[in-house]
């Protein structure tokens, strides 16, 4: 995420490394060196003589955004793009912003980064597909799935410690609200939470992880315990394993989250406007979403009570949509799978 967070595929493969291949030296390119990491590593602040001294002379790059356009990859150095989710937005060259971009020089900027990709790492052969297309690339695909994926299935083992952390009830139903980032920048997560509290409090309770844009304006603290920011946790790996249904929208969590098979609804209020007016999306979004899509709090509300049933409901199309986006890495095992392609071979 651009040196801002240890998370993600690159994390996964990082903390595989640590266990597996202990003469590696790992180098973490931060903005803020002070943040945490477990294991051997050396913390290198971005844009640092340090950090172009490491560019120069690494031999893998792991990343999951993109390097500097003014880095200039040496021969035999490998990168590898690890993506942080399977695509419903439009990605690359696809967006509004380059397909009316006029400068040809930003083009070529930005096809220069990408060119630099030896690897990409996909979880389904829509993915494998749409990321050649969007980013103009011919390049190795390791199809092993996401390998931050891996830390969903370790944190199964760890439901109850994680619900500890949070103080969460065992005898709750857990709903993990968790929207896409918005072009209009709004601070405003568009969910009556005193309204759910009401009529929900007894029996769930509510993790929101919103952008931090929008999360660092929310002040939700007089909702708690039945609601509470996890905005900043971090690992939402963690929150899918301890979570019992799934809100989200448009965003790529969907994709995640569906290897635990459980239960989502789609909180698409604005769905128009966002499927027409911002950036738009690939899939035909109403029909490929494996939960009932809503507008509203109360048709929140009434398919949370109805929550017995909604696996059920859903149950055939949510088998596709597992066997079309999970379709690798089911055994929790990119990491290793990722790896073995990128250095062993």
């Amino acid at each position: 995420y651009w040196g801002d967070q240890v998370a993600c595929s690159p994390k996964a493969i990082y903390e595989k490394i640590q266990k597996n291949n202990k003469d590696y030296k790992n180098i973490w390119i931060l903005n803020d060196i002070n943040t945490p990491i477990e294991g051997n590593s050396v913390k290198v602040k971005k844009n640092s003589l340090k950090y172009w001294y490491h560019l120069a002379t690494a031999k893998y790059f792991v990343q999951n955004t993109n390097m500097p356009v003014w880095y200039k990859k040496r021969n035999g150095q490998r990168e590898i793009q690890t993506f942080h989710g399977t695509f419903m937005k439009t990605m690359g060259f696809d967006t509004p912003e380059f397909k009316f971009e006029t400068r040809q020089h930003k083009i070529d900027e930005f096809q220069k980064k990408v060119d630099n990709w030896d690897y990409i790492s996909t979880p389904s052969s829509y993915m494998e597909d749409k990321a050649r297309s969007a980013f103009n690339i011919d390049v190795k695909s390791i199809n092993a799935g996401f390998p931050r994926n891996d830390m969903i299935f370790e944190s199964l083992t760890q439901t109850n410690e994680i619900k500890e952390k949070l103080s969460i009830p065992a005898d709750k139903k857990v709903v993990l609200y968790a929207p896409t980032w918005r072009e209009s920048k709004s601070s405003d997560i568009n969910i009556d939470i005193d309204y759910m509290q009401k009529t929900l409090g007894d029996n769930f309770i509510l993790l929101i992880r919103a952008h931090y844009m929008v999360s660092n304006n929310m002040d939700i603290r007089k909702n708690y315990p039945f609601a509470i920011n996890v905005s900043n946790y971090p690992s939402v790996e963690e929150l899918y394993a301890i979570s019992d249904v799934l809100i989200t929208d448009y965003s790529s969590v969907m994709f995640d989250y569906a290897y635990l098979k459980k239960p989502m609804i789609f909180y698409a209020y604005d769905l128009e406007k966002y499927l027409y007016g911002e950036r738009g999306v690939y899939l035909d979004y109403e029909n490929i979403v494996p939960g009932p899509v809503v507008k509203t709090t109360q048709e929140i509300i009434d398919n949370l009570k109805d929550y017995n049933n909604l696996e059920y409901k859903y149950k055939e199309k949510y088998k596709l949509f597992y066997n079309e986006f999970c379709q690798y890495g089911r055994n929790g095992d990119s990491a290793s799978k990722v790896i073995e392609e990128l250095i062993k071979n």
